[in-house]
């Protein structure tokens, strides 16, 4: 395009590169309000949907009277236009291709975000694991009561099997307090806080200090799992002040937690 034409011509141009515009004559006729009813109607819709054309028949009313505007589109078709198509292969992509690469890298972390586990939910997984059995079972037999049926399947991991066995041996001994301890630890396996942290805190009521420390982690654990985080840093604060044998997880918890 010759550089010589002063910016508005060669932005006015530009509009009639594109075959699916309005001519010349059709944009003057509109600016000058010379068109008629049905064809000023059919051009009204075609601006609604081409801001190109809007901005030019804004720009001929407000830059040219009627017959520079005409003398301005005849010199500028005679010099012609580049091929747009060589335009688009000299076009520099780069800032197109950084800006896709951000949209990608935000749409990434959001998704991230949005399918990553809450923090109390990460540390929970980490630290959880099932308590060794500490009911003896008498080997090379078959299990007798319903609660060496229990902590078979326990050992086997079967765990809801063993929950099963657990409640149907509560229910004929309703104060076993390692059955019920187990059984707090089987619904934390399965995630159900709510019963879990019933039976821990019975077990901790009955005040038998053989379970005493085992029921406090898996408790805080409840309680962590719940998010119900005031009550476990407390807990966990018990467990490490006492030094039992959870008291360096009991830590290391606590201190996951502060950061």
């Amino acid at each position: 395009m010759d550089d010589s034409l002063e910016a508005p011509d060669r932005w006015m141009l530009s509009i009639f590169a594109d075959s699916s515009c309005l001519s010349k004559d059709e944009l003057i006729a509109y600016a000058a309000g010379q068109m008629a009813d049905e064809a000023g109607y059919e051009i009204e819709r075609h601006l609604i949907d081409c801001p190109l054309c809007s901005e030019a028949v804004e720009g001929i009313r407000s830059l040219h009277p009627e017959a520079a505007i005409r003398r301005n589109i005849e010199t500028l078709q005679k010099k012609g236009l580049r091929d747009r198509r060589k335009r688009a292969k000299d076009r520099d992509w780069r800032p197109y291709y950084a800006a896709a690469a951000a949209v990608m890298l935000l749409l990434a972390s959001l998704f991230y975000a949005l399918t990553r586990e809450p923090a109390h939910i990460r540390i929970f997984h980490r630290y959880f694991e099932p308590y060794p059995n500490r009911i003896p079972i008498l080997r090379g037999t078959e299990p007798g009561s319903l609660l060496e049926h229990a902590m078979v399947k326990y050992e086997a991991g079967e765990y809801r099997s063993a929950l099963e066995e657990l409640k149907r041996h509560l229910v004929e001994k309703p104060n076993d307090v390692d059955a019920i301890l187990y059984a707090g630890i089987l619904h934390l396996y399965f995630e159900e806080t709510t019963p879990s942290i019933n039976h821990l805190n019975e077990v901790l009521n009955r005040g038998d200090r053989s379970v005493l420390e085992p029921a406090r982690w898996y408790l805080s654990l409840a309680y962590l799992r719940s998010n119900r985080l005031d009550e476990a840093q407390k807990l966990l604060r018990t467990i490490v002040f006492g030094e039992g044998p959870f008291s360096e997880e009991g830590a290391s918890v606590l201190k996951k937690l502060a950061r």
